[in-house]
């Protein structure tokens, strides 16, 4: 699956900047690399040399979590990509890409810069981080994995709703990139077959045979059986309009007296259950539920400790299920 790299779009007011300093000094999976640093390893970069040197700095940082790699952007102000530091940051791209450093790239941009970044280095992937990401962000130590459901039949949409593209990639690979930044891992629930090339086969989970008659949760009681006391960040693949701003608010919600974060519609006067946040506390408890006769995620919801938020916008929480619905999106 391709990785995406996010981007930061670094303020300038060192009281919002502190936010960003907070973040790293809480999380001990950041290693801050700076371009100019790595001049030493030569003018003209070998790339093996250089996955050597990454490996090598990131070997003393926690194996249990996913890794953060941030990078400074700023100096390339004054030298545009040119010369030696741009040579740079195109094999630290190609090294990422290709999977020989297992990070998440981050990387701090000025503004005005970052239209020049995805036009020197196009490829797929760029994120931009909701601009007070990491003032509203609050660090939760309980490991969450991320789960996007794309087990369905898209009777409706006549088509697989996974292998629609409303962005730059596959409907299932961009909602799995939304959830790389909140995530250790993220598993595909999928009972189709899904392009080579665009997944890594060992996050694929086709549901249980045990788990029948239950829709989208099936898919969250199979990969939830194989991860024992990990919480689960749910997202269908049919929400094409959701962005990092919204899933970063139900993120910075969890907190230790809840058991599930997920958006109240009030149009529809109904809890999301799909695009939500579920707690080890609550999904340890979901087998007993199916095997009691339930079937609905909707009802299992009312029986714990649930956190409700309100969207920003609440078309961005709609579920897009037939041909018009697809057409619809690119008309907005």
């Amino acid at each position: 699956m391709d990785h995406p790299v996010f981007l930061w779009s670094m303020p300038q007011a060192p009281a919002i900047t502190e936010g960003f300093r907070t973040w790293v000094r809480s999380n001990p999976a950041v290693a801050e690399f700076r371009i100019a640093e790595m001049r030493s390893l030569a003018e003209v970069p070998d790339p093996e040399c250089i996955a050597t040197y990454l490996s090598t700095a990131l070997s003393g940082l926690p194996s249990q979590t996913t890794v953060w790699l941030f990078v400074d952007l700023a100096p390339f102000q004054e030298t545009g990509f040119d010369g030696a530091e741009g040579l740079l940051l195109q094999c630290l791209l190609d090294i990422f890409r290709r999977g020989q450093i297992a990070v998440k790239l981050l990387f701090g941009i000025p503004m005005l810069m970052t239209d020049v970044l995805m036009d020197r280095y196009p490829g797929p992937g760029y994120r931009m981080l909701p601009p007070l990401f990491f003032e509203e962000i609050s660090p939760n130590s309980a490991p969450l994995y991320g789960l996007v459901l794309c087990g369905g039949s898209s009777s409706r949409m006549k088509t697989n709703k996974a292998l629609l593209r409303y962005h730059d990639s596959f409907q299932f690979v961009h909602t799995a990139g939304l959830l790389e930044l909140f995530c250790d891992r993220v598993i595909i629930s999928s009972n189709n077959t899904l392009p080579p090339g665009d997944s890594v086969q060992s996050d694929i989970f086709p549901d249980d045979g045990n788990y029948t008659g239950c829709g989208p949760m099936s898919g969250l009681l199979t990969v939830s059986s194989h991860f024992s006391g990990i919480s689960f960040f749910v997202l269908g693949c049919d929400y094409p309009a959701l962005t990092l701003a919204d899933l970063s608010r139900l993120f910075s919600s969890r907190s230790p007296d809840c058991d599930i974060v997920c958006f109240y519609r009030p149009d529809h006067k109904v809890a999301e259950p799909l695009i939500t946040i579920y707690e080890a506390s609550c999904l340890e408890k979901l087998p007993g539920y199916y095997r009691a006769g339930g079937r609905s995620l909707r009802k299992f919801m009312t029986e714990h400790r649930v956190k409700t938020l309100v969207p920003e916008d609440p078309e961005r929480l709609q579920s897009y299920d037939t041909p018009e619905d697809f057409t619809a999106f690119f008309s907005k």
